[in-house]
């Protein structure tokens, strides 16, 4: 009897409670499988939240109860927290950082709501609950100890967590004969989220979204918005961006040697996109706008070249070994509108090619399409990871979530309440799911659900437990 209560109790009773964020469905629930897989060969309790059920988990006061809550940015702690008291929140950046962090501003407007603006005792109050900060390299871990606010929190670097398990050095394309073999597959990834975001939906125009939305305008520092000029900035590159990009495609989609791929970032308005799929009416472009079927990182490996503005997608480029194409000499005078917002300073665009017209980018792709084997299988390189390793920690990416698991449970001391609290959780986390399921079914009929403003279904809990 001694043995079975045991036995039943190391099930029921779990060692650890650990709550992670999913702030973008499309792009998240890849680590959160990870997470759910790890947590589970430690007989740890993993929930997930998301915008929404974060809310409900507030309201019952959830981070009385958890061992950790792991958050991508201290904005998000106020989702899940009324007093500040409990320090049980981690850090965990969806992106590698290394274009914020070597500012002080930069490093400041990255950790909303800390801001340039904030008063001591808001940052002191934020700062308090925060336990572990985990980062991708050294480098921005450094930068970020030095400029950050958060002075409690101890510094890890883990590495990219979406490439738990997952070994770089066996991501070189191999050698193929494009001519005869296959076709070459072209890969066009959108950010175009101050003309598309999910968060137009909430008004009717983009110009009432700019005046009555906080969320849409939460980039743009007060000196920006008072001269005018960030507005201008943004809505200028994303407007070039998307021009050039669909020029391109233009160009592309009657050559008979090449597949075309699109698929827009997770945070724009999909229901837009539909009705310029149909618009379009091109049987040579394979929309990819049902995004939470396929993650971004099994959709990237599936091609050979990736054309896009500059973007973090090209350290998945480097993992991957696709060949990426940087359009941003192909909008006039970006250099001068330049922040510290964007991923132009990146460390890893010297490595990237970045043609200064559509007629030199489509010479480009057709020198690919000849010489194939010259272009795509080399360009990945352990010298080039090796450079970029202080943004992001591509040999402890493969045990990244291990990583962070070990460091909580090493960091943070074990519950007072110990295995009672389980008693509270498991009731609220059955109560939660079914709003959740009651919540999903009339975002569906409003059309208002998306990546990041979503409650779970069946679908997206079998997408991590499976």
């Amino acid at each position: 009897m001694i043995k079975f209560f045991k036995k039943f109790s190391k099930k029921v009773f779990i060692k650890r409670a650990i709550l992670f964020h999913i702030d973008e469905e499309a792009r998240d629930t890849v680590v959160a499988k990870s997470f759910a897989n790890v947590s589970k060969s430690k007989n740890h309790l993993m929930i997930f939240s998301s915008r929404l059920t974060s809310k409900l988990y507030k309201f019952f006061r959830i981070d009385n109860f958890l061992d950790n809550i792991i958050v991508p940015k201290p904005y998000f702690i106020d989702l899940y927290t009324k007093d500040y008291k409990k320090r049980v929140f981690s850090l965990l950046p969806t992106e590698a950082l290394g274009h914020l962090s070597y500012s002080k501003e930069g490093v400041l407007d990255h950790f909303v709501p800390f801001g340039p603006n904030a008063d001591e005792k808001k940052i002191s109050t934020i700062s308090n609950v925060i336990n572990l900060h985990f980062l991708w390299g050294e480098d921005v871990a450094k930068s970020v100890e030095e400029l950050s606010p958060i002075k409690k929190a101890k510094l890890y670097t883990v590495g990219h967590p979406r490439y738990f398990n997952h070994d770089c050095s066996k991501s070189k394309k191999k050698p193929v004969d494009i001519s005869r073999e296959r076709k070459l597959r072209i890969g066009f990834s959108s950010r175009f989220d101050s003309l598309n975001s999910y968060n137009f939906r909430q008004s009717s125009s983009l110009i009432e979204t700019i005046i009555f939305n906080e969320s849409c305008m939460k980039w743009l520092r007060k000196e920006e918005i008072e001269a005018g000029i960030g507005i201008k900035e943004r809505l200028y590159k994303d407007i070039q961006d998307i021009r050039n990009m669909f020029q391109i495609i233009d160009a592309l989609k009657e050559n008979s040697r090449i597949d075309i791929l699109f698929r827009p970032h997770p945070r724009e308005d999909i229901y837009n996109w539909k009705n310029i799929a149909k618009r379009f009416n091109s049987k040579k472009i394979k929309w990819c706008l049902d995004i939470t079927k396929q993650s971004f990182t099994s959709w990237l490996n599936d091609i050979d070249i990736i054309i896009s503005p500059p973007s973090t997608t090209f350290y998945d480029c480097m993992f991957l070994g696709v060949y990426p194409i940087s359009t941003a000499k192909l909008v006039k005078n970006r250099n001068k509108l330049l922040n510290y917002h964007w991923d132009d300073t990146n460390k890893i665009n010297k490595f990237i090619k970045c043609p200064s017209t559509i007629e030199e980018l489509l010479d480009l792709i057709e020198d690919i399409s000849s010489s194939y084997n010259e272009y795509v299988p080399n360009f990945w390189s352990q010298d080039k990871i090796n450079s970029v390793n202080g943004e992001v920690d591509f040999l402890k990416s493969k045990n990244s979530v291990a990583l962070i698991i070990e460091t909580i449970n090493k960091e943070t001391p074990h519950h007072k309440l110990g295995l009672m609290r389980f008693l509270y959780i498991y009731p609220i986390i059955f109560i939660v799911e079914f709003i959740g399921c009651l919540g999903n079914f009339l975002l569906f009929l409003i059309k208002q659900r998306s990546s990041s403003y979503f409650f779970f279904s069946l679908k997206e809990r079998f997408k991590i437990y499976k």
